[in-house]
């Protein structure tokens, strides 16, 4: 009530105009931001009792939004936006900003056109190594070489109260319910507790809610891999493959009787069959006795519960063979970043269609979808415009994913 009497009382001792500014978008993304209550309620109460002169005749819809744009304006963020100095409002009289407008721009380069200087060769390779190469390689090039971290800050205050979990969270919740429930603890009401007790849901009654309709949209896959595995313990297999041009090695911990299992409780992503792939290659080039490796996530598209993919096995000249191609290219991408982007060569190998492809890979976020892979930090830094490098991009995409997709049979 205190707020409302102050506002009430700055409103009534306006004499000859009445200027109230707020913060419209983020200063990060630019996405939009609502002013506070009261600015809403008084901007609201002025939609629906004026009108400007001579508009009392129109819709109502088109005479609010009149009045909204007249009363409201928008200033850039930035002091030197070219919009300052145009022949309209609002403007700008600073000439050292409008002196910075008239220098000539740098035409933007590719990124890192030359390979950079050659590190001391390595010899030897951790499998989880590999295999955030393989998924990530713009990130990976960028950390491992550059020494950067290009990553969104999920520490800072939020501008709005979170009275839901974001879609990362809720995938992670996913995985743990999923996790528990295969691992033989069917007591729902516990993992419950668990999970509240760890802080990654909400108190009140609504923790409740929340787990409910997580617990609703996996149980379908959970119970799948809970029937598959019948109560094994996973096996791990240590892994050490001699070949070229480097050696690998690491632990695949995700066997279960003769079957190589991953499960993901999200949409079937390319990462997600690659980070697969690596670890089959690994096992059937150490001659490890299994007869499939598969895959278990929700569908890239649709309502059904369960997408499964299969890989069949391998010769452990054909796992070398496939595994020295990729350790060759991880070598190369020391000096250089490796122009792959999984879900958009997916998309090309599937489709055969450029434009589609370079489309989908600068496609805006919306709503309701993530955006094409080009919006990530990591690579929107390596190429920027995929049309330029576009036939870099084929090769590589024909050389890790082609043998995926030719080896691989979904459902």
């Amino acid at each position: 009530m205190d707020d409302r009497y102050l506002f009430l009382e700055a409103l009534l001792s306006a004499r000859q105009g009445l200027y109230i500014s707020y913060v419209g978008n983020h200063q990060r993304d630019n996405s939009e931001l609502n002013p506070s209550s009261l600015v809403s309620e008084l901007l609201e109460y002025c939609l629906q009792t004026f009108a400007l002169e001579g508009q009392l005749g129109l819709a109502a819809k088109t005479t609010e939004q009149n009045l909204l744009a007249h009363l409201h304006t928008r200033h850039p963020l930035q002091p030197f936006n070219p919009a300052y100095f145009q022949a309209q409002r609002p403007q700008s009289f600073q000439s050292r900003y409008l002196q910075l407008l008239d220098v000539p721009r740098q035409q933007d380069n590719a990124f890192c056109m030359s390979p950079l200087p050659q590190i001391e060769p390595v010899s030897e390779i951790d499998l989880a190594q590999l295999i955030d190469f393989i998924t990530r390689p713009a990130r990976y090039f960028l950390r491992q070489r550059w020494m950067v971290r290009f990553t969104q800050s999920r520490d800072a205050l939020k501008e709005t109260e979170p009275f839901d979990l974001d879609g990362l969270e809720k995938y992670q919740l996913r995985d743990a319910i999923i996790s528990r429930y295969v691992s033989g603890d069917d007591d729902i009401d516990k993992t419950f507790e668990l999970l509240r007790a760890s802080g990654n849901l909400s108190t009140g009654s609504g923790a409740r809610v929340t787990f409910d309709t997580l617990w609703q949209q996996c149980r379908d896959m959970a119970t799948t891999i809970r029937d598959w595995v019948n109560g094994q313990r996973p096996q791990r297999y240590n892994i050490a493959v001699n070949t070229q041009p480097m050696k690998l090695t690491g632990v695949v911990n995700r066997v279960y009787g003769n079957v190589l299992l991953h499960w993901h409780s999200g949409r079937y992503k390319t990462r997600y069959i690659l980070g697969l792939w690596v670890e089959w290659l690994a096992l059937c080039a150490s001659n490890a006795l299994l007869s499939e490796a598969r895959l278990v996530c929700r569908p890239k598209n649709g309502n059904k519960p369960i997408y499964t993919v299969t890989l069949r096995r391998l010769s452990a000249d054909q796992a070398q063979q496939h595994l020295a191609d990729l350790l060759t290219l991880y070598q190369d991408a020391q000096r250089q970043p490796l122009l792959f982007f999984p879900d958009t060569a997916e998309l090309y190998l599937r489709r055969g269609d450029r434009e589609s492809c370079i489309a989908e890979y600068s496609r805006e976020p919306s709503d309701k979808a993530s955006g094409g892979e080009g919006q990530d930090i990591n690579n929107r830094r390596i190429c920027p415009d995929l049309s330029t490098q576009f036939d870099v991009f084929v090769t590589n995409a024909e050389v890790i994913l082609q043998p995926v997709l030719a080896n691989m049979e979904g459902n």
